[in-house]
């Protein structure tokens, strides 16, 4: 009806306060079955496999989630459940899970888990650390869960920068942001 829709009625609804938003509620993410997932910065959350918290991760996965929180110190891991497919020999090579001290897979290797290899607690150095999980074609079971929380540095932060030049009649500046 093109006269604003009397003969069909017009409503609306207003909810105020409806939506919280929250830095310091804990922040529950589910990893893509593959690639990367939204690198996570609230200081605490939990993390389960593509499965979910109830499903079992799937068959010839590889994703990657990195933990940094805005001005931590450390991240602590600390696994409440976990079920990844034993390997042979003792070894992880058919699923496993690898955790990075640092914000990449290109950090340095804390450690590889599987069933054979079951981590508690983990904390990194630093103020990131990354999980990348891998799947074969072969047996999937129940998977993940792990919960995140990190120290913040109580350190305050210290601004600072350098430039290339500091007399210029062209106006062009590079600045390094040499912050702390």
């Amino acid at each position: 009806d093109l006269d604003g829709g009397a003969s069909c009625g017009k409503d609306t609804v207003v909810k105020n306060a409806y939506i919280t938003i929250d830095p310091n509620l804990p922040c529950i993410v589910t990893m893509p079955a593959n690639g990367s997932a939204t690198t996570q910065t609230a200081c605490t959350g939990t993390i389960f496999d593509s499965g979910g918290p109830n499903g079992d991760y799937g068959a010839n996965e590889n994703s990657v989630i990195t933990i940094s929180p805005i001005g931590a110190a450390d991240v602590t891991l600390n696994f409440i459940s976990f079920d990844i497919e034993a390997g042979q020999n003792n070894s992880c090579n058919f699923d496993d899970l690898k955790v990075y001290d640092g914000n990449s897979t290109a950090a340095t290797l804390i450690g590889t888990y599987c069933n054979n290899n079951i981590p508690t607690t983990i904390t990194s150095t630093g103020g990131s650390i990354t999980i990348e999980f891998s799947s074969d074609g072969g047996v999937e079971d129940a998977g993940f869960e792990i919960d995140w929380s990190c120290n913040l540095s109580n350190v305050a932060p210290i601004a600072n920068f350098d430039v290339n030049v500091d007399s210029t009649c062209t106006g062009e500046v590079q600045f390094t942001d040499l912050s702390t």
